[in-house]
């Protein structure tokens, strides 16, 4: 699906591949005061109907952000909300005896500022249209990436090899626990685009492809349509889901 709103345009596609459901969600919209919001979501397949997870979290924000009038802490409104949809995951998880779980990384565009929320390994990527220069604004949450925050030794990566890439971090319905994000804040230019994927998309497109896949787009077709069909033939074996955004005011 492809839309233009005021100060932006965007593309959004979420398939399930070659996998038998799609456990991604994805969603993009405005408040009442044209502040735009784009989510995506990866639910865990280690868990079961993690579907369930990745909808509902998406359709919780979709909810409290269409019906907000102006979003004016952006860190302050994601946190509070996180903390309940957790709880309302939990609770039904609880109840309906549920093992499910979810990555997040969501964009609250508002005056020419991006806000960034993450936990997990989806993506937001960021085409700086002033250098030309396509930037990976979020860093995943892995296993990876704690050895090297924690500087293990050689070893003990060379112990963990097959695990690397292992989440540290996700949204849990079972564990009754603080929910922590990383937070990431750019300014955006006119021209500027930003991507949101999830791992069944980034690991199997050229990020920088995505201007000429613009440029030459002669049918004028969504853009995610076409890097979800070009990660499927770049033989991606997960979900996936993308969202472009571009600034065009």
């Amino acid at each position: 699906m492809k839309n233009k709103h005021n100060n932006f345009s965007y593309s959004i596609s979420s398939v399930k591949g070659i996998k038998p459901i799609n456990e991604d969600s994805a969603w993009i919209g405005s408040n009442k005061t044209n502040q735009c919001l784009a989510i995506v979501c990866d639910g865990i397949s280690s868990e079961t109907h993690s579907e369930i997870a990745s909808h509902f979290v998406t359709h919780y924000f979709e909810k409290q952000f269409t019906s907000s009038f102006h979003v004016f802490s952006p860190k302050h409104w994601f946190k509070k909300h996180l903390n309940q949809v957790y709880n309302l995951l939990h609770k039904k998880c609880q109840d309906e005896k549920l093992n499910v779980g979810t990555t997040i990384v969501m964009t609250l565009i508002t005056n020419k500022t991006m806000f960034v929320f993450t936990i997990g390994d989806s993506r937001t990527y960021h085409f700086n249209s002033l250098y030309h220069s396509w930037n990976q604004v979020t860093r995943d949450h892995n296993l990876y990436n704690y050895l090297e925050d924690t500087k293990a030794p050689e070893s003990v990566f060379i112990r963990n090899k097959n695990m690397l890439l292992a989440l540290t971090r996700y949204i849990d319905s079972n564990t009754k626990k603080h929910m922590t994000f990383d937070t990431y804040r750019l300014k955006l230019n006119k021209g500027d685009l930003v991507l949101l994927a999830s791992d069944g998309l980034y690991n199997y497109i050229d990020i920088e492809h995505i201007n000429s896949i613009k440029a030459f787009n002669e049918n004028g077709r969504s853009i995610t349509d076409i890097l979800c069909e070009e990660a499927l033939k770049n033989r991606s074996n997960d979900n996936i889901s993308g969202i472009l955004i571009e600034v065009t005011e």
